[in-house]
């Protein structure tokens, strides 16, 4: 149910942010969102932490967390949207020579944007991996969460720094640099032989996120029109998420059958190839 709920606000949040702001700041308003969100993912857990060991039972802490659920969900309904721009009804035109029907379709383009974000998604499976391979180098597993935690805090200080980035440099490549250090931290953390390449590879993985996350979604405002700006984000949510079943799946076998190294090796020729298509597609596009 949870993820259900997920799946349902993504792509209306991602099109009511995107309908906020003008395309020249739209990296900007990505990346404070999540910056926000990842923000998020360290102080929740370092609140329940404290809550615990203040004796609180496990039970409490989850109905602590209702208090924040229930303030943002009162906080959503002080939101008050811009108008849309809605699709024409069939036969009628809002420019010379375009029809209703097609100022409704998404660009041809989009299709083949959908194909490289899959191929990527392949690639970047569960980050549960990532703390395994750590565990493996020899970080103690009561650092783990600490690791996590570091993690987290880099992607929230660079989201918010590849917002403006996005705003400012062609998009398309901004996302294939953000691929290839994908890849290279997946490559370094395969060869790594020792905790303190950990660290500093899960804290250069951060900047991977903070590049990567505010440009994909700005890119995909950039083309889809307004009327059809929803179902172009849920297409977007709905190939990364399906594409995580097999990319889990895909890893976990690989790394029973051979081992770590060779897992994120494939995982960063994927995203290697993903960057490659990216650009190529970006070449290509009108």
């Amino acid at each position: 149910m949870d993820r259900v709920g997920k799946g349902l606000r993504t792509a209306p949040r991602d099109a009511l942010i995107g309908r906020s702001v003008e395309d020249s700041e739209s990296g900007r308003a990505f990346g404070f969102h999540r910056a926000m969100d990842h923000l998020g993912g360290v102080v929740g857990p370092l609140v329940a932490t404290v809550l615990l060991g203040l004796g609180l039972s496990v039970r409490g802490v989850f109905l602590a967390a209702l208090v924040p659920s229930l303030l943002a969900l009162v906080a959503v309904f002080s939101v008050r949207e811009t108008a849309r721009v809605l699709a024409p009804a069939a036969g009628k035109t809002d420019v010379p020579g375009g029809s209703g029907p097609e100022r409704q379709r998404l660009p041809r383009a989009f299709s083949g944007y959908l194909w490289v974000i899959a191929l990527f998604s392949l690639a970047n499976s569960s980050e549960a991996f990532l703390l395994l391979r750590a565990g493996e180098i020899g970080v103690p597993t009561t650092a783990l969460p600490l690791l996590w935690t570091v993690l987290n805090l880099s992607r929230a200080a660079s989201t918010y720094l590849g917002g403006h980035l996005a705003d400012r440099l062609p998009r398309a490549p901004l996302i294939a640099a953000g691929f290839v250090l994908f890849a290279l931290c997946y490559l370094a953390l395969g060869f790594a032989d020792s905790p303190w390449q950990a660290w500093a590879v899960f804290v250069v993985f951060g900047l991977h996120t903070g590049i990567v996350e505010p440009a994909e979604r700005s890119l995909i405002r950039e083309m889809a029109p307004d009327a059809v700006r929803g179902r172009a984000f849920g297409l977007f949510h709905g190939v990364v998420g399906l594409c995580a079943i097999p990319a889990g799946l895909g890893m976990g076998w690989m790394w029973q059958r051979f081992d770590g190294t060779m897992a994120l090796g494939c995982a960063a020729v994927l995203a290697g190839g993903a960057a490659l298509a990216l650009l190529c597609w970006n070449r290509a596009r009108p």
